[in-house]
């Protein structure tokens, strides 16, 4: 039955992928068509989180789900099912890749690269490391070391997975 569920996923977002971009509920979530994916090895605040930034209080998860927008900029982005279970209120978990300039002028070749890690070396959200198995570590460090988004403010990464 996973097997048939992940399938049918595939299909709706070859679909999906060939109409529209996606919607973004929040920080780590995206929607196609009515069908909720979470990204796949990341975790970002709630959409509604408030943390303190230089003494002030900022909607922190708001401003991380606009920047999960400006990443991705209009484009498609190339998702594969990873998990058909209902975890963070999505339906299906998945993997992501966006296509980049490769060379910092924009006129180069254009490479995949992958959003859930461009979404962490940015700060928009930390690394899950339960799902990456620190796939996203190196860039981790760096959004830290940088103080980059999430690293910049008070917020704290969320320890506790909901029951599935």
């Amino acid at each position: 039955m996973r097997g048939l569920s992940l399938l049918i996923l595939s299909l709706v977002l070859s679909t999906q992928a060939a109409a529209q971009t996606p919607n973004v509920v929040s920080g780590d979530t995206l929607e196609f068509g009515g069908i909720t994916m979470r990204l796949h090895g990341v975790v970002a605040p709630h959409l509604d989180e408030i943390c303190m930034v230089d003494g002030e209080e900022v909607p922190v998860g708001r401003l991380l789900a606009d920047a999960l927008r400006d990443l991705i900029k209009g484009q498609v982005p190339d998702c594969r099912p990873i998990e058909n279970r209902h975890r963070f209120d999505a339906d299906f978990v998945v993997r992501c890749d966006i296509h980049r300039p490769k060379d910092s002028d924009g006129r180069s070749t254009v490479e995949r690269t992958d959003l859930g890690r461009l979404m962490v070396e940015y700060g928009i959200a930390w690394e899950f490391i339960a799902e990456s198995h620190l796939r996203y570590s190196p860039a981790e460090a760096r959004a830290a070391s940088a103080g980059r988004g999430v690293w910049a403010s008070d917020c704290r990464r969320p320890w506790g997975i909901p029951p599935e």
